[in-house]
């Protein structure tokens, strides 16, 4: 399940991006969107969740000093996401971004076939 700073972590913004509208807005109301940091979006509205096939992004939300970022994961078993922890800097940001949709699809594409085996 969800734990309750799924709203301030890449990983969690993932997943919660893959969820069923209804699945998301329950989680939502069952999880305090806790203030971690004062960079952690702890108002709904604004809370920003990247596209179900998307790259989430966590700058500073749950730890300062740390930045993380996570793609989706087709488990074929429901939500599941793979991220990297790097250096708070946005200008560096997109220098992760192929790597880490790459990882992310070779993942998906090996659990998969595991799962077809």
């Amino acid at each position: 399940g969800l734990h309750d700073a799924a709203h301030a972590t890449a990983i969690g913004k993932s997943i919660l991006a893959q969820l069923r509208p209804d699945e998301r807005a329950d989680c939502l109301a069952h999880h305090p969107l806790s203030d971690l940091t004062p960079r952690t979006v702890v108002d709904r509205r604004q809370l920003r969740l990247p596209q179900p096939d998307g790259i989430a992004v966590d700058e500073e939300e749950y730890a300062l000093g740390v930045a993380c970022l996570a793609a989706p994961v087709v488990t074929g078993d429901g939500p599941a996401a793979v991220g990297i922890v790097i250096p708070p800097r946005k200008q560096r940001r997109e220098r992760w971004l192929g790597p880490l949709r790459a990882g992310a699809h070779r993942i998906s594409r090996a659990l998969m076939v595991a799962r077809l085996s």
